[in-house]
């Protein structure tokens, strides 16, 4: 069956790394990232001058936050992700991969070994390192991986088809379900115009009027696993909350007691019997969670 899992990858590059006989970071960086014209010379262990010039990473604030600075961490998660590079290195790495591994005439993989990694496996929509979607608008083929963590996103597509891509990266949080609200709309306009194509901006979700008291009484804090949800009143708006970060989004209502998260796919319902709001439920990427009201 298939699974996505990290000690897979973390398996794989110790493979790499017993076969060559050399330490898997500098195999890459003399067989993948040199031959791409990437000139960083630590990309998984930076140097300390490397980490006086990485961008600081943020909380953006959300609807009614302000931006803060989080704590900047190193995940020692390589090679199942984690590696420091700028944009255009890894828009190189999008070229290779867009062209059937060559990069500006070098072959840096083999076209089985990226004809492999562009298939599917078990039945699912996953290959070797990449998500693969159909594009219903194009009938293109996509290759897509993203990535997050406190205070910096990334995230990377390429149409197989059509030869384009677009590699994305910010300093800033992103939402419970890992998307920050502008990510797909800044993507898939520059994926749509570097097609050629004319892009039309989707038109902004606009909530409908609610009741003053019932809004009130979503009023309160939440709790979900270990994690605590507040949501609050600021002007006639609701507002979510998670964990006390500085992130606070605006609830918009969608009927009397369904909300989207402002700019995300993100529902959240109240529920309750008698009047009485006990939870609300989140619904995020297909998974739906159940926070109950604790105040």
């Amino acid at each position: 069956k298939w699974e996505y899992n990290n000690f897979a990858y973390g398996t794989a590059g110790l493979l790499v790394q017993k076969i060559s006989g050399v330490e898997y970071e500098k195999y890459m960086v003399d067989n993948i990232l040199t031959p791409l014209g990437v000139t960083t010379p630590h990309p998984v262990y930076p140097s300390p001058e490397m980490v006086e010039r990485m961008a600081l990473p943020y909380s953006a604030g959300g609807t009614f936050g302000k931006p803060a600075p989080v704590a900047q961490v190193h995940f020692d998660v390589y090679p199942a992700g984690d590696i420091y590079l700028r944009a255009a290195d890894m828009a190189r790495y999008l070229i290779a991969q867009l062209n059937g591994g060559v990069f500006q005439g070098k072959r840096i993989l083999s076209e089985a070994s990226v004809r492999e990694m562009h298939k599917a496996r078990f039945g699912g929509d996953y290959g070797f390192g990449f998500w693969m979607v159909r594009d219903t608008a194009s009938g293109h083929t996509l290759i897509h991986h993203g990535g997050a963590i406190a205070g910096q996103r990334a995230f990377l597509i390429g149409d197989l088809d059509a030869k384009v891509g677009v590699y994305y990266m910010t300093n800033s949080d992103f939402l419970p379900d890992g998307t920050p609200p502008v990510q797909s709309e800044i993507v898939y306009a520059a994926l749509k115009l570097l097609r050629g194509e004319n892009y039309i901006p989707r038109a902004e979700t606009k909530g409908i009027a609610v009741n003053e008291t019932l809004l009130t009484s979503y009023v309160g804090t939440y709790s979900v696993g270990g994690a605590t949800i507040t949501v609050s009143r600021v002007g006639r708006a609701l507002a979510f909350q998670q964990n006390g970060q500085s992130t606070i989004t605006e609830l918009l209502p969608v009927t009397a007691t369904r909300f989207l998260l402002r700019g995300s796919k993100i529902a959240v319902t109240f529920e309750g019997n008698a009047g009485r709001i006990e939870q609300l439920i989140v619904e995020a990427g297909g998974q739906r969670q159940v926070a109950t009201r604790r105040q």
